[in-house]
């Protein structure tokens, strides 16, 4: 029962991940975050591989909240997220802090929380249109 969960779980993420962009992911992160570090090679290497992990686990999260749509309000589902968002900002927070050295901590964490709400409302969108469009499995 449980691998086929899983299955389906993993279905669900490649039939969404379709329309998803990387270089939109790429672009975003450089327009964010390229401010807050000096080292090109540091960010291309190591900045942009993690944020970009970061925007799609975001993506995926706003897909299976849309799922919830149903049987949830969407204030209900966005007060949900934002339990789960702390979390995920948090980490990419101390990951870039720790290889950062912003000069405004506070606009690091506007740019964290703007980037993660970003890719989680692209993921809730695209999971929104799907199901209009019957095309969820």
């Amino acid at each position: 029962m449980e691998e086929r969960r899983l299955e389906k779980e993993l279905f669900f993420e490649r039939q969404v991940l379709q329309t998803l962009c990387l270089t939109d992911i790429e672009q975003s992160t450089r327009a964010l975050f390229a401010s807050f570090t000096t080292s090109e090679q540091l960010f291309e290497h190591t900045l942009v591989p993690f944020c970009t992990d970061v925007a799609l686990e975001s993506y995926l999260y706003g897909a299976r909240f849309s799922r919830l749509h149903r049987v949830m309000s969407d204030r209900d589902i966005k007060r949900a997220w934002i339990k789960v968002e702390n979390e995920v900002v948090a980490e990419l927070l101390d990951f870039l802090l720790y290889w950062c050295a912003p000069a405004s901590e506070e606009s690091l964490v506007y740019s964290c929380e703007h980037y993660i709400d970003r890719w989680w409302s692209e993921g809730y969108l695209n999971g929104m249109r799907r199901w209009r469009l019957r095309l969820w499995k």
